[in-house]
């Protein structure tokens, strides 16, 4: 007891301890665990947590018997186990059966049930369930996965359409590019294909289900009565499939970082909740009437949605609060969204892995461990005898301790987040609010009664009315990007939670712990993002389903070597998690189309001036702000002494030692035959060999290290790994995975 504290009073905190028990918040924190202890050491986890509940067990008996005031703790101790393993279990169950389906070789007779369709600008994605294959050797399966298949053009099919087609199906990975590939197992995907228009052949519809059959009865009143961009918005925001949206207007929502309000979660379901209770107090229904009657109405719109688990989680939280006010007991935000974490990832483990769902629990975190906090301070504040209004205090909180939340998240997974995002969402996202209230109600009712379809023009107006700031600017200069925060994210949460309201530290020992906190926050920061001093060249190897990119830094300078047409997306994330706007110099390898078509690509997202093509290529220069370089012979590349092999080889000496990245289909040796080149084998001979695929070249250049592209067994693939890179320092090599 220290000077100036009350009798019974702790020195360090008020009230009884320092945080509040809650028991169904841990129990989601050890389910989540489990899941995390078997994605890492799959069953072995399980093995040692039953040692450890075992061992718990024989506590409490012990405590039993003697009576010992340990038996709650011993109680909870072994009900966390219990629930620890139990998530454990589930995770490795759904991987066991993921993993465990067929896999199919050659082309295949597929029948399957059109449940979902996906237009982009070049290609339709249809998901067929239902499915029987038929294999060439007479094998037939009748499969319990779905099919995803892309069709370039659409093929016009309908949901419902029961169809056949032949294809060579793939069977997808578990883990790609160094993660789970949580999306597919959700979805319930296993295979893929790439079939022409053509090869379907359309036996019958037999529906689409009631779920279905609502979304598309959304979808073709509004592209009926709205022009077609505001209809596909609508539709989003609506149902939070945002295929439909032009990508260019999708992303300049994404950097204005107000693209939630197409993912149907807290937002959409609080307005519906809150419209259904007063009608329910208008009409005085009876608060367990009123129960079922709203959870109803939700659990049917989050089926309209997919029962994607933003909108399961927002259920979840709604039907607590109402269970609270039935049964007249204190609602609790962090005991409810615990709840709804905890309910979404019993239905599927997975969905721990889904960036959508890490987001969605993160902001609704955010809002009930900081909001509150924040918006008592910020009504605290005075100029004069003038105060922010209580609204305004509200939304800046709301906004603010959902960004502080999701912002590692948004940096890891996207290599940005909106310097200006928290400004629109307290101005933008109450007026879009209000939009969606009225779209949705009109929509309903336009469902219902087809002639009042007309008064969609008037909701249309309004929402073209509120998207108008968001259409007409360019928000992509004002990102926050170039740094990631990795396990430091980890301090991040840490420090947040100590700030927040939840934990009941005095003043004076609540700052002292957060000033170290920041410390190794910022400590942790700079030794993941600040450039080793020791090193002299770095190498990053980047791949995504055939778009392989390397960025080669060194002496100040930053060059991008590109094995054919990068993907868009895989383009933009790189250069804005690597915090590149321009570049040295660009090097593509690869044939005179592939070349042609990378060139604007990459100059969409960096600038450069000159690229360097193959003295071989015969691409024609037609680009206005690029000049075609064809360097003859050895030529710099950031202080690296660089030569062709070929259209889609490069040689690099950095240092004493040599690079070589082999970005041909069949191997830089059969590329050398078809080309005529005459380069001997020991002139190829390198320290480090990167290409797209094994083909066996690596046996004849006797690289140290092999580093592949694509999936290769038993050798090191970005396709395994995730991003690698490589370093230089007095010619000794180091190889790591990226930040």
């Amino acid at each position: 007891m220290g000077t100036g504290t009350k009798a019974g009073e702790h020195l360090l905190y008020r009230g009884d301890r320092v945080i509040n028990f809650r028991p169904v918040f841990c129990a989601a924190l050890c389910f989540a665990a489990g899941i995390g202890a078997a994605y890492v050491w799959g069953f072995s986890a399980l093995f040692w947590n039953i040692c450890g509940g075992a061992a718990a067990v024989a506590a409490l008996l012990y405590a039993f018997l003697k009576k010992k005031k340990l038996l709650p703790v011993l109680l909870y101790a072994a009900a966390f186990c219990a629930v620890f393993s139990l998530g454990c279990l589930s995770l490795s169950l759904h991987m066991q059966r993921y993993e465990s389906a067929p896999v199919f070789a050659g082309e295949c007779l597929v029948t399957g049930t059109a449940a979902e369709i996906a237009a982009s600008e070049r290609t339709e994605a249809l998901t067929f369930t239902d499915v029987t294959v038929l294999t060439e050797e007479g094998g037939f399966y009748d499969l319990s996965f779905r099919v995803k298949v892309y069709v370039y053009g659409g093929a016009g099919l309908r949901l419902g359409d029961r169809v056949s087609f032949r294809a060579e199906l793939e069977t997808l990975d578990l883990y790609s590019y160094g993660r789970m590939n949580a999306s597919s197992v959700i979805e319930n995907v296993r295979y893929r294909a790439f079939v022409s228009a053509d090869e379907f052949v359309v036996f019958e519809n037999v529906g689409a289900g009631l779920f279905g059959a609502v979304n598309e009865r959304i979808r073709t009143l509004l592209f009926a009565n709205m022009e077609e961009g505001n209809a596909a918005i609508a539709y989003a925001m609506l149902t939070g499939n945002s295929d439909l949206i032009d990508e260019g207007v999708l992303q300049n929502f994404r950097y204005g970082g107000i693209a939630h309000i197409f993912a149907v979660s807290g937002l959409h379901i609080g307005v519906i909740y809150g419209m259904l209770a007063w009608i329910c107090r208008r009409l005085r229904l009876h608060r367990w009437v009123k129960l079922p009657v709203i959870a109803a109405v939700l659990l049917f719109y989050c089926g309209v949605c997919g029962f994607s688990p933003s909108s399961l989680r927002a259920l979840v939280m709604c039907v607590m609060l109402m269970l609270a006010d039935a049964s007249g007991i204190l609602y609790d935000r962090l005991t409810s969204v615990s709840a709804a974490f905890l309910a979404v990832l019993a239905v599927h483990p997975v969905y721990l892995f889904s960036v959508g769902f890490q987001l969605s629990v993160a902001a609704a975190a955010g809002i009930i461990l900081l909001g509150g906090e924040l918006s008592h301070r910020l009504r605290s504040l005075r100029l004069g005898r003038l105060r922010l209004p209580q609204g305004v205090c509200s939304g800046a909180a709301t906004a603010a301790s959902a960004q502080l939340f999701t912002l590692p998240l948004l940096i890891d997974c996207f290599g940005y987040t909106s310097g200006l995002g928290l400004l629109l969402n307290i101005v933008f996202v109450p007026v879009i609010s209000a939009v969606y209230m009225l779209l949705f109600v009109l929509t309903a009712l336009a469902c219902i009664l087809p002639a009042l379809a007309g008064m969609l023009a008037f909701a249309e107006f309004l929402l073209r009315m509120a998207l108008i700031p968001v259409m007409d600017l360019e928000w992509k200069t004002l990102l926050i990007c170039g740094f990631s925060f990795g396990g430091a994210a980890a301090l991040w949460y840490l420090l947040l939670f100590l700030l927040s309201d939840k934990v009941n530290l005095k003043a004076l020992p609540k700052a002292l712990f957060a000033v170290a906190l920041a410390a190794a926050l910022t400590l942790a920061m700079c030794l993941r993002n600040l450039p080793p001093m020791a090193s002299d060249a770095r190498l990053s190897v980047h791949s995504y389903y055939g778009s392989d990119l390397l960025l080669l830094q060194s002496g100040g300078e930053t060059a991008l070597i590109a094995g054919g047409e990068p993907d868009p997306a895989h383009a933009e994330r790189l250069f804005l998690q690597e915090g590149v706007d321009s570049l040295d110099r660009v090097v593509i390898l690869a044939e005179e189309k592939e070349a042609n078509a990378a060139i604007p690509v990459l100059a969409e997202h960096a600038r450069f001036d000159t690229v360097l093509l193959s003295p071989q290529s015969e691409l024609v220069d037609s680009f206005w702000t690029v000049s075609i370089s064809r360097p003859q012979g050895a030529f710099s590349l950031c202080g690296a002494e660089a030569e062709f092999i070929g259209k889609e080889a490069l040689s690099l000496r950095i240092g004493g030692s040599r690079v070589l990245i082999d970005c041909s289909e069949g191997g830089i040796l059969d590329s050398m035959e078809g080309d005529g080149a005459e380069v001997p084998l020991p002139q190829l001979s390198c320290d480090v060999y990167i290409a797209s695929a094994d083909t066996g070249a690596a046996q004849a250049l006797s690289p140290a290290y092999e580093i592949y592209f694509e999936k290769t067994a038993g050798k090191t693939s970005v396709y395994a790994a995730g991003d690698l890179q490589i370093a230089w320092k007095n010619d000794i090599i180091s190889v790591e995975g990226c930040r």
